[in-house]
């Protein structure tokens, strides 16, 4: 028996429902303004790096298209921000709809790091964390300078090993602030673990890295496959993000009324509470100490590089630093309280995170609805990525920006001029530690440890450059790792000298200094 005609009604019906949607889709489209202009893309072939690290390739993508760079790939819609303006106006003043994070398959999924506050999307864990991630803590500068102090001790026994023994001070400081722990050992297994995840998250990249960002089902591709090495890679390294994560946390829920530290005094406070409250809090609390584990302390640590190959590479500007602070402290080591007394540190600190910045590409973030900014729409979805190296080496901003300027953040009064509406040299923090809704909660403990880091090796230290076989000096050449996480110490070499003890002061315990005039050569430190 035929079929009745009107049983072809309601999909008649539906598809003129789904195709008058298609153009209303359509003509709402033609009405906005263009896209950004971007990089050629097909589905066989992404944008072209032509061999660079991603922001160099950014950065030159801003010559040919602007301070808005915009392509798809693979269904995936990707825009670049080169400007500081842009990531202002839209990461803080518009914030509302710019604060949610991309996913980011390779880190989330595959890697296991879906529990960082970096990932963590704008939703009640974020903001208990953005909440609690920069309270008081006064009360452990003491720590800080222990850790210092001790580091001080190391460099003087072992000057080569200064990269481990300023990775071990910064990761110590963490361990010892939130979990109480001390890193007494070499080959501390929280050390080991805080390394891995560390270089996990590095190697991983920014969005796109890895083709499982642009494709997600690729995470189920069996690790037998072929060219499934770097899942099998990842395999492992997931092994360690999940023992960082649960292990020192374990140890303070066992070890509750010992020691003093952050996560045991958030979980005393929790004690009270109802259980099933007080089981997710601690869930965030885990997960909010171990981002600082794993990350906290790698800005600290690049900029301690930093500051030896900068001591190294430019005489001068160790030499006009260790004069402001054996001004300050002609006697004795610096300590925080005497920040306001020394303004060219401050902004050779500033300096320090602008001329070769830790992570010079930001965390993704993505839009959640329809935006137009700039004359170009910025469609529904699309994953932004701030180029903070290209907003940090902008010569309009930054005259000259690939010299290191010990004073560039000074005003005409000699005082470091954080004025807001700074046109020219404005203070960094900005670009390095976020904006808006997405501002690192625990910048201020790090700047705090820079500072007390930075002025104690200037006191107590001092480095020169090495000399090759034949007697000639080695200028070191401004060379960083590749990756996000990116450190001053590939191909260089320096030599550090323990400062004499010339003069009243006089070194903290555990610290022997030379006998007056001979200046004591600890060692070549060969990187």
């Amino acid at each position: 028996m035929p079929s009745s005609p009107f049983a072809f009604i309601p999909f008649g019906v539906l598809a003129c429902v789904f195709l008058g949607r298609q153009i209303k889709k359509w003509k709402a489209q033609q009405l906005l303004p263009p896209l950004p202009p971007g990089p050629p893309t097909s589905l066989f072939r992404g944008p072209d790096f032509k061999g660079q690290a991603p922001w160099l390739a950014y950065a030159a993508w801003q010559k040919e298209y602007g301070d808005l760079v915009y392509y798809s790939y693979v269904g995936n819609k990707v825009l670049i921000l080169n400007s500081y303006e842009a990531f202002v106006e839209l990461f803080d003043k518009q914030g509302s709809i710019y604060s949610f994070r991309a996913r980011r398959t390779m880190v989330e999924t595959v890697l296991g790091f879906d529990f960082m506050i970096t990932t963590m999307q704008d939703d009640e864990k974020w903001r208990y964390f953005s909440r609690n991630g920069d309270k008081d803590t006064g009360n452990y500068n003491a720590e800080q300078v222990a850790h210092i102090h001790s580091y001080l001790r190391r460099l003087l026994d072992k000057p080569e090993d200064f990269r481990y023994s300023s990775r071990r001070t910064a990761a110590g400081v963490v361990l010892s602030l939130l979990y109480g722990h001390d890193v007494a050992k070499e080959d501390d297994h929280y050390l080991f673990l805080a390394d891995e995840s560390l270089k996990a998250i590095v190697e991983a990249g920014p969005f796109g890295a890895f083709m499982v960002d642009y494709l997600p089902w690729l995470r189920f591709v069996p690790t037998w496959f072929p060219w499934t090495a770097w899942k099998r890679k990842a395999m492992l390294s997931r092994k360690w993000i999940r023992q960082a994560l649960e292990l020192p946390f374990e140890t303070v829920t066992r070890q509750l009324v010992i020691g003093n530290s952050l996560v045991a005094t958030e979980l005393a406070e929790l004690q009270n509470t109802h259980e099933n409250s007080r089981r997710y809090t601690e869930e965030i609390v885990k997960n909010t100490a171990a981002t600082s584990f794993m990350a906290g302390s790698d800005t600290t640590v690049s900029l301690t590089l930093s500051f030896w190959l900068v001591c190294t590479k430019f005489p001068d500007v160790q030499r006009r630093a260790q004069e402001e602070v054996d001004r300050v402290c002609p006697d004795r080591l610096p300590q925080l309280s005497d920040r306001p007394q020394m303004p060219l540190i401050q902004s050779m600190i500033f300096e320090l995170l602008r001329w070769n910045p830790a992570t010079p590409v930001g965390v993704p973030h993505y839009v959640r609805e329809t935006n137009v900014y700039g004359g170009y729409t910025i469609p529904a979805g699309t994953t932004i990525i701030p180029n903070m190296w290209i907003m940090l080496h902008d010569e309009k901003v930054y005259p000259d920006p690939f010299t290191f300027k010990i004073d560039r953040f000074l005003g005409s009064n000699g005082r470091v001029d954080e004025s807001a509406d700074k046109c020219i040299n404005p203070i960094p923090d900005a670009a390095v530690f976020g904006v808006g809704r997405r501002k690192c909660p625990g910048n201020y403990i790090g700047m705090d440890f820079v500072f007390l880091m930075v002025t104690n090796l200037l006191k107590t230290f001092q480095a020169s450059k090495a000399f090759d076989e034949d007697g000639q000096e080695i200028d070191p050449p401004a060379i960083y790792t590749p990756g996000l996480g990116r450190y001053g110490y590939n191909s260089y070499q320096l030599r550090a000298f323990a400062l004499t003890s010339n003069s009243s002061f006089q070194p903290p315990s555990g610290i022997p200094l030379c006998n007056p005039p001979s200046l004591r050569r600890c060692s070549d430190l060969d990187q």
